[in-house]
C-alpha cells in the first residue's frame, strides 16, 4: 500500500513540475483567450518568449501562461482548471471535451 501511494506521489509530482500537455488544442488558443479576457475580466499581457502561446493575468502573481513546445501545448495546473471551465460555460457550441494527447 505504501509504495502505491508514493508512486502515485511521484505521478503528482512530476505532473505539477512538467505542467499539463497536450490539453489545449492549437485552435482553441485563441477562443480560450478571448473567453478569458471577456469573460472572465483577464487581460492579456505582452507575450515575452517565442515558446509562449497564451499569457493571461487577473492580479500581480496570479497569471496563465500556455506554452507550445514544439509538438504539444502545456499549461499550468491554473490553466487547466480555466481550460475545462471554458469548455463548460463557453457560448461557442463547437467547443468540446477530447482526451489529452499524452497521459500519465
Amino acid at each position: 500500500m505504501a509504495s502505491r501511494q508514493k508512486k502515485q506521489e511521484r505521478l503528482l509530482e512530476r505532473r505539477d513540475a512538467d505542467g499539463y500537455p497536450g490539453l489545449i488544442p492549437l485552435s482553441e488558443i485563441y477562443h480560450f483567450e478571448d473567453f478569458l479576457t471577456h469573460e472572465r475580466d483577464w487581460h492579456s499581457a505582452v507575450i515575452t518568449s517565442g515558446a509562449e502561446l497564451l499569457h493571461v493575468y487577473r492580479h500581480v502573481g496570479e497569471e496563465i501562461v500556455v506554452w507550445f513546445n514544439g509538438r504539444k501545448t502545456v499549461t499550468s495546473r491554473h490553466g487547466m482548471g480555466l481550460y475545462y471551465s471554458y469548455l463548460t460555460f463557453s457560448k461557442r457550441k463547437d467547443a468540446y471535451y477530447h482526451e489529452p494527447v499524452d497521459k500519465l
